[in-house]
C-alpha cells in the first residue's frame, strides 16, 4: 500500500506561528491509485474546476449582467449550475473518475460512508491533481450531494456541488419512507430538486488558493475580503440556478418550477446550499419523510424519529447542507407557492428572497 504524507501541527495561541498542513497531493499512479478497487456497477466522468458565467436578470454594482462559477462538469455531456447530479441505485459500487482544471481539487461525497481513501476530505487522505478514481458502495437510499473539499469555504460558494440522489433498488419513482404495508418505499409520480443557494459577487474574484497560508485562518483579524472568508454579503440568489429578479418575482424557469398533476405525490428534495440560514414556506401541508439523507421511522435509524407534517405555510428553516425530503399530495389544480428568505450567517438580516412554485394541473 502506497505511504502518504499527512503532517500537521497546531498554531501556538498568541504566536506568530504560521499554520502548516502538508498532505500528499498526488495520488499514487495506476493501478494502485484506488486502493482496493472492485469492478463498478455505475461509472462517471467529471471535471472539477470549469468555469461558466450565469446569466443574471439585473445589473451588478460593477454593470456585469453575469456571474462567473466554477462547476464540476461532466466531460461526456454538459456543465450546469448547480452541477450535474449524479443518481445511482443503493447497493451499486460507483466509480466517478475525476480530472481538474485548475489546481487541486476534491469531491466530498456528503452523507455517503465511504473508506477514508475516497470520502475526498483532503485533509484526510489527499488531494487531487491530476487524475483520481472515487469508488464508493451507499447502504442506504437518501438524499445527499457531493462539493469539493479543498478550500471549502471558496469552493463551495463558486459553485463546486452537484446533488447525489441514492434511490432504493427500484430506482426512480420511488423513495424510502416509513410505510411498513409496502417495506418502506414508497412511490411518487412528480419530482422536485430545489438546491437554493445565494453567492456573494465579490468573492468571486478570489482566486482559487485564497486566504490559504494566512498567518491564523482562526484569528477573527483575517476576517475580510483582503485575507480572510468572513465577510459574505449575498445578493444573488437562486433556486437550482434559476437566479431571482428580485424578492417578488415569481421563477418559472423550468430548472425551479415544478409540475404535477391533481392526485400526484409529489416528491420534493430541498437542500441548502449557501451559508445563509434559509427559511421557507410551502403554500401545502408537507410531510418530511427525511432529514440529511436519513429515511424518519425507517430501519436501522428510524427507532427514535418519525416523519412529521409542517402545515401549509408554516415557515421552517435549515441551515448549511441541511437536507429535506418532503412529500406533497395536491388533490385538486392550482398552484402551490414556494419562498425562501435567505438570512445572514448569523440570524440577524435578511439578506434577499426567491420565489417558484409548483404548478397543479
Amino acid at each position: 500500500m502506497a505511504e502518504f504524507l499527512i503532517r500537521r501541527r497546531r498554531v501556538v495561541p498568541d504566536s506568530t506561528d504560521e499554520a502548516m498542513f502538508d498532505k500528499f497531493i498526488q495520488p499514487p499512479a495506476e493501478p494502485s491509485r484506488t486502493l482496493d478497487r472492485v469492478p463498478a456497477d455505475v461509472f462517471f466522468r467529471r471535471n472539477v474546476g470549469d468555469g461558466i458565467d450565469i446569466p443574471l436578470p439585473f445589473r451588478l454594482p460593477d454593470g456585469k449582467d453575469k456571474l462567473r462559477m466554477w462547476v464540476v462538469g461532466n466531460p461526456d455531456g454538459t456543465r450546469t449550475f448547480p452541477s450535474e447530479a449524479i443518481r445511482v441505485r443503493a447497493g451499486q459500487t460507483v466509480h466517478v473518475e475525476t480530472t481538474t482544471s485548475i489546481g487541486p481539487h476534491t469531491i466530498h461525497w456528503h452523507g455517503v460512508e465511504g473508506s477514508p481513501m475516497n470520502d475526498g476530505v483532503g485533509k484526510h487522505s489527499f488531494e487531487i491533481r491530476g487524475r483520481y478514481t472515487y469508488q464508493f458502495t451507499p447502504r442506504d437510499p437518501g438524499f445527499f450531494f457531493y462539493h469539493c473539499h479543498r478550500n471549502t469555504p471558496l469552493h463551495f460558494e463558486m459553485g463546486l456541488y452537484g446533488a447525489l440522489i441514492v434511490d432504493p433498488p427500484q430506482g426512480p419513482g420511488y423513495v424510502s419512507a416509513l410505510s411498513p404495508a409496502t417495506n418502506d418505499v414508497v412511490p411518487y409520480q412528480s419530482e422536485v430538486i430545489w438546491v437554493c443557494g445565494a453567492q456573494d459577487p465579490r468573492w468571486h474574484e478570489f482566486s482559487h488558493n485564497h486566504a490559504i497560508g494566512s498567518p491564523d485562518p482562526n484569528d477573527p483579524k483575517s476576517f475580510t475580503t483582503g485575507g480572510g472568508l468572513g465577510d459574505w454579503k449575498p445578493t444573488v440568489f437562486n433556486i437550482t440556478g434559476a437566479v431571482a429578479k428580485d424578492g417578488a418575482t415569481v421563477i418559472t424557469d423550468p430548472r425551479a418550477m415544478g409540475r404535477a398533476r391533481p392526485g400526484q405525490t409529489v416528491l420534493v428534495r430541498l437542500l441548502n446550499a449557501s451559508y445563509a440560514i434559509q427559511e421557507y414556506r410551502i403554500g401545502a401541508d408537507a410531510l418530511v419523510i427525511a432529514q440529511d439523507g436519513r429515511a424518519l421511522g425507517v430501519p436501522p435509524y428510524g427507532a427514535y424519529s418519525e416523519p412529521f407534517t409542517i402545515p401549509a405555510g408554516k415557515p421552517f428553516q435549515l441551515t448549511s447542507a441541511m437536507r429535506h425530503d418532503i412529500l406533497l399530495r395536491p388533490a385538486a389544480p392550482g398552484v402551490i407557492p414556494f419562498q425562501v428568505d435567505y438570512w445572514d450567517w448569523q440570524g440577524a438580516t435578511l439578506r434577499g428572497r426567491a420565489k417558484t412554485q409548483i404548478v397543479v394541473a
